[in-house]
């Protein structure tokens, strides 16, 4: 017999075990974000799912359902910082956030408190951050050289250099063919990295086998020469996690509750639909200017420092900050500057924010200016900003393509000539017709 009390409860929807209705709602603690399609008013919401074509439905506070397929979506939702502790960096420039258990000759495995215990073959591993720097710049100087990408500068009042230049260790030989340690005392090892468990790591250097404890070690970087490389064909889409964990997967798929990525290698991971905080595809309608080859770049130096532009990175060769938020997307660049693409089909709009690098702390300013040829080869002003300071909020820009066949973008001088004039062009794009 049913009780009254289970009736009530069914009839006021509180009992609801197995409703299609109570199924199609997301849990509470999923993140609210903006959506930012490639047409539209930005709105938010949260994900409820992404299926395997990927078409992808948002719950809106409202309540109600809107629908688009993830080839629409310019990014959503918001990244976060990395938690300090232990960070694994994976060649192709992902970031997970998990404990690593052990190190043996193929594989590394770990533990990531979102996801469970995985494997990585250590091919795929650029390396090991153990001790990451309390600092967010120098978190980001070894982040970017363990990936094997340029080698940021650590120094502001310098500009980036190449990774030939200025190497984390002190011999070139070693960068290539070895693995290495950095140790917290800032001495530097080069071997062979023979296994790693729970509290030591056992290397063979020149000068024989050695056991290093685990709590001595600030970072792992392996042998780059034995690492996969990335294609950047499969390279679909970021992905963010509350813990500041941020993967390059190659799809994701979400079901109510779980999400499953998969990366270009092959590797799985599974984790809570609401620990996901950010989405950002580069394979959708969205074409992103720091994935293109500019056409030209000129920098004229205030005095005599000149300074290379640089893509997915402020112009230090760090990462992208503005408003206390990192950006994934975009171009770092110094007054004064002028960066030029050809656009090779039409496009309808280019949008941006412009913002001083938080790594400014609030020093530094800018102007900048987008121009437009159309094929006639007189160069027309678009867009001219008011002097953006540092500290000051990112500047929209949003400037209509029609006939355009080249865009240039300019950073120009303001308050006191080139002084910390870290400028982004954050999430810079071009968007479809």
């Amino acid at each position: 017999m049913i009780s009254k009390r289970a009736i009530f409860l069914a009839a006021t929807g509180v009992l609801c075990i197995g409703s299609p209705l109570l199924a199609a709602q997301p849990a509470d603690s999923r993140p609210l974000g903006d959506v930012v399609l490639v047409e539209g008013t930005p709105f938010k919401a949260r994900i409820h799912s992404i299926d395997a074509k990927g078409m992808t439905a948002w719950h809106l506070p409202s309540g109600e359902t809107k629908k688009s397929p993830l080839a629409d979506l310019c990014w959503w939702g918001e990244w976060r910082e990395p938690r300090a502790s232990t960070q694994i960096v994976l060649v192709d420039g992902s970031l997970i956030v998990a404990d690593v258990i052990a190190i043996d000759k193929e594989h590394l495995s770990a533990d990531w408190a979102l996801g469970g215990e995985f494997k990585l073959p250590l091919e795929s591993v650029g390396g090991i951050l153990l001790a990451p720097p309390v600092d967010r710049q120098g978190a980001d100087v070894l982040r970017f050289r363990l990936h094997g990408g340029d080698a940021p500068s650590s120094n502001a009042s310098t500009p980036a250099r190449s990774a030939s230049e200025e190497l984390p260790l002190n011999a070139h030989k070693a960068q290539n063919d070895s693995d290495r340690l950095i140790l917290l005392n800032g001495d530097e090892l080069a071997g062979e990295i023979l296994s790693l468990d729970e509290n030591t790591l056992k290397i063979r250097t020149a000068a024989g086998e050695m056991n290093i404890a685990k709590e001595k070690i600030a970072a792992v970087a392996f042998n780059p020469s034995l690492a996969a490389k990335p294609n950047s064909a499969d390279a679909r889409l970021w992905v963010g996690t509350s813990d500041g964990s941020r993967l390059l997967v190659s799809s994701l798929v979400i079901e109510v509750e779980t999400a499953k990525l998969k990366f270009a290698s092959g590797i799985s991971l599974t984790l809570p639909a609401a620990k996901i905080t950010a989405i950002q595809p580069l394979a959708g309608r969205t074409t992103y200017l720091s994935d293109l080859k500019p056409a030209g770049y000129q920098q004229i130096p205030f005095l005599d420092l000149s300074w290379p532009y640089r893509a997915d990175r402020n112009v230090l060769g760090t990462q992208l900050r503005a408003g206390g938020k990192p950006f994934l997307k975009g171009l770092g660049m110094h007054s004064a500057a002028r960066l030029t693409y050809k656009l090779e089909r039409p496009y309808r709009t280019f949008s941006a924010l412009a913002a001083i690098d938080d790594q400014t702390a609030g020093r530094g300013s800018a102007i900048f200016r987008v121009y437009l040829d159309d094929g006639s080869g007189n160069w027309q002003l678009k867009f001219e900003s008011p002097i953006v300071r540092g500290g000051a909020a990112s500047v929209p820009i949003e400037v209509d393509l029609s006939g355009a066949k080249r865009l240039s973008l300019l950073v120009d001088f303001a308050d006191r000539g080139d002084e910390q004039a870290h400028a982004d062009w954050l999430n810079a794009r071009l968007l479809p017709q």
